[in-house]
């Protein structure tokens, strides 16, 4: 009587391993890709936490510009341009708020010249957050007319 392995359960040995590290490398493949995703959207949502909280504090301190420009001078859906002394140099600048594409930018002017003047070939652009994938408008507001639609005769 012989003992061992004969070659037919050597292969199907072989075959079921290897289907089996298939199967174990493919879990851990699916688990980094998910970690990763995971810390990508954890990242992208940090980075616009950050510039939105920044965003509120810069809009809470506005003021007139420097020119004599009205404290807000456009407010869209996708963007929204104000003044206000972010850099706290005494001198106010003129600070646009906007998505384009799918990240959302800070563009900042400051004073030039007597009189004072906003060129905005002067603008310096700082990107605050990547990947916004909001459909609707990011800028909300709220005006009289809101207001009246939603009154009752009566």
């Amino acid at each position: 009587m012989k003992q061992g392995f004969t070659l037919i359960e050597t292969i199907i040995t072989i075959v079921i391993f290897a289907l089996m590290m298939g199967v174990v490398s493919g879990f851990i493949v699916m688990a980094y890709r998910t970690q990763s995703y995971t810390w990508q959207q954890s990242i992208a949502i940090s980075e616009a936490r950050k510039g939105v909280e920044t965003m509120v504090k810069e809009i809470r301190e506005a003021r007139p510009g420097d020119d004599g420009s009205y404290i807000i001078e456009k407010a869209e859906d996708f963007q929204f341009i104000f003044y206000s002394d972010i850099d706290k140099d005494l001198a106010v600048e003129r600070v646009r708020y906007f998505i384009e594409g799918t990240d959302f930018k800070k563009g900042v002017i400051d004073p030039q010249g007597f009189p004072v003047c906003y060129p905005p070939e002067k603008e310096e652009i700082f990107i605050l957050s990547k990947y916004v994938r909001n459909q609707p408008p990011i800028f909300r507001y709220f005006d009289g007319l809101a207001l009246s639609c939603l009154r009752q005769p009566g």
